[in-house]
């Protein structure tokens, strides 16, 4: 049997969200994933990607390197190291 992998765009996503990337250096957030990836291996640091499923202007506290927010909120795009 052949199984074909299917590619959604993350702009397929029926809610808000935005992504939300922490480094022991920095946090930010942005909608382009690709510009925060960059953004962080210039850094030179291990970092973590995750999608926030809330609008970008939304407002949360950010505890030990990640938002400060449900499980549900929340899901792991990566993590990249050096």
């Amino acid at each position: 049997m052949n199984t074909k992998l299917k590619c959604v765009s993350v702009d397929a996503y029926d809610q808000p969200f935005h992504y939300f990337a922490s480094s022991v250096g920095e946090w930010r957030t942005d909608r382009d994933l690709e510009g925060l990836i960059s953004f962080f291996k210039k850094s030179g640091l291990d970092f973590t990607i995750m999608r926030v499923l809330l609008p970008a202007e939304s407002s949360y506290g950010i505890r030990n390197f990640r938002p400060d927010l449900p499980d549900t909120k929340l899901e792991l795009v990566g993590h990249w190291t050096k």
